[in-house]
């Protein structure tokens, strides 16, 4: 491209972000995305940045948004004590303007304004290993790795789409994908043995779910889940897609025993996945719990997905009974990491993954 036809960039300001920008973030989320983002579902991803939910930054080249930073505000619980805290999420620059060192310039921004928001400190949870350590470099502080487990579906045919190999190498995945399938289709019979209904999320049961969710996460660092905040989480997803829920019963008081709140989505080389983003069950019946994330793999087999995704966040009963399920670690993980890094000594519980209580449910992007 000659000079001549380069687009002029200007230098960009940064401020905070308002209501009325709304419509503006909306185009610079479908620039990052590569797909439209409608004005209600740009409020519903920043929570109208209603200022005690979400508070964001920008940066203008004159009256164009050209970079976005945020937080959410939270209030979590650590044994019975509340902490107002700040989860960062949505950095986004556009790359005609990543000379212009806006990062670190707007986060560093954001994090000022941390005192105003009331919050105590910001954690997050990094994918992209380079970007938790350019955040070190801005004075954060470390606390550890969870990983995604996974549990193939087709793993043949997972493998061929991840290392980009010809079309006609189905042809040799082929029986082991439909080995995989045969031991599906016996969990899937099992799961019989538990009534699931596989419903819509308007018609889960969110207050007996978040009900559950709250005693799991018990003497953990967790949020304190709602019906109303369940709801406004699982509206849509990113995309605009839906969430589901599989819904275990007891036959005879109908009392809730088990949940597991799902959704379909791509990871790249149309990989195509279920993601588990919630899974609680009643103490005593972690076997309802199984019956329906066997209930899961059968529906996933039946939807041609590739394979499952869970987040090793609920705590080491739950690694156990995902690891029973045929889930095992991937190389994929997140980074926790805590600003300003002085929190881990003044919180030195924060140290200990072990104390923490994190799921997809608990994360902007799944």
């Amino acid at each position: 491209m000659s000079a001549a036809s380069t687009p002029a960039v200007g230098t960009a300001k940064i401020r905070p972000l308002a209501p009325d920008d709304l419509p503006q973030v909306a185009e610079i989320l479908a620039r990052r995305d590569n797909h439209s983002w409608s004005l209600e579902s740009t409020r519903w991803f920043l929570q109208g940045l209603d200022e005690d939910k979400c508070r964001a930054w920008g940066a203008v080249d004159g009256d164009k948004l050209v970079a976005l930073t945020s937080f959410f505000l939270r209030s979590l619980q650590w044994q019975d004590q509340q902490h107002r805290v700040a989860y960062w999420a949505n950095l986004y620059i556009d790359p005609e303007y990543r000379s212009q060192m806006l990062y670190p310039r707007l986060p560093m921004t954001m994090l000022r304004g941390l005192k105003d928001a009331g919050a105590e400190f910001l954690y997050a949870a990094v994918r992209l290993q380079d970007v938790a350590r350019a955040h070190s470099g801005m004075g954060f502080g470390e606390i550890g790795d969870q990983h995604v487990w996974v549990r193939f579906l087709r793993p043949g045919r997972f493998a061929a789409k991840y290392k980009q190999l010809p079309a006609a190498t189905g042809l040799l995945t082929a029986p082991l994908d439909a080995a995989y399938g045969l031991g599906v289709a016996l969990r899937g019979r099992l799961a019989k043995s538990h009534p699931i209904e596989d419903v819509a999320i308007d018609e889960a049961p969110l207050a007996e779910i978040a009900d559950l969710a709250n005693r799991a996460a018990a003497g953990q660092f967790a949020q304190i889940w709602t019906a109303e905040m369940l709801a406004e989480r699982y509206a849509q997803t990113r995309e605009g897609g839906v969430y589901r829920a599989l819904v275990c019963r007891d036959a005879a008081d109908s009392s809730l025993q088990a949940a597991l709140v799902y959704r379909q989505a791509e990871r790249g080389a149309d990989i195509q996945v279920a993601v588990v983003m919630d899974l609680v069950h009643a103490s005593g019946n972690a076997s309802a719990a199984v019956a329906t994330v066997h209930r899961l793999e059968s529906l996933a087999q039946k939807s041609n997905i590739e394979a499952i995704l869970y987040f090793d966040g609920l705590g080491s009963a739950m690694r156990d009974l995902m690891q029973s399920c045929g889930f095992r670690k991937s190389p994929e993980k997140y980074t926790f990491m805590v600003y300003p890094k002085k929190a881990r000594t003044e919180h030195a519980w924060l140290t200990d993954l072990a104390n923490w209580n994190y799921s997809f449910r608990d994360h902007d992007a799944f």
